[in-house]
């Protein structure tokens, strides 16, 4: 069974970047976040907006993520929004689950400040993370927990 609680942390942090990108439809994307990581994006955004688009409040909330990605009390309106609509949704958090998880170990690079947020690549990460995919085959999942630096080889992690 999937934690709702850590993959609306996951999604959230994940997604926040590309808001502005998501939610304004036929908005030309940045070059320096095409790729890979806008790819996998646009698939998560696609499996939730039509769910995000028929609850106002979720709709509202991913719209000020989008005006206002810095902005701490957006993510967290929109975490709740998240939080309630895959709480109904099984099906849909398993879904969301896969693919993001398939997101965080594809080598995607993201520069994210603040706090509580989760940083998560295939070979070394830095910052706090909360979402742990459970993925250990392959080129692995990585997590920073406070200021412990966690690779591919976990018997060896390193302070930074």
């Amino acid at each position: 069974m999937v934690d709702i609680s850590q993959l609306v942390q996951g999604l959230t942090s994940f997604l926040t970047p590309f808001m502005p990108y998501l939610v304004t439809a036929g908005q030309t994307v940045a070059g320096d976040i095409a790729g890979a990581a806008w790819e996998q994006a646009q698939k998560i955004w696609a499996k939730i907006h039509p769910k995000v688009a028929a609850k106002p409040a979720a709709q509202e909330a991913a719209q000020d993520v989008a005006a206002q990605p810095d902005n701490p009390d957006a993510q967290a309106a929109l975490r709740l929004q998240l939080t309630k609509l895959l709480a109904d949704d099984p099906t849909l958090a398993s879904e969301l689950h896969v693919l993001l998880t398939k997101a965080l170990t594809t080598g995607v690079t993201q520069n994210v400040s603040g706090n509580e947020n989760v940083v998560v690549g295939r070979d070394q990460i830095s910052g706090v993370g909360f979402y742990q995919p459970n993925l250990h085959a392959g080129g692995g999942v990585n997590q920073a927990l406070g200021d412990l630096t966690i690779t591919n080889n976990p018997e060896s992690p390193k302070q930074s």
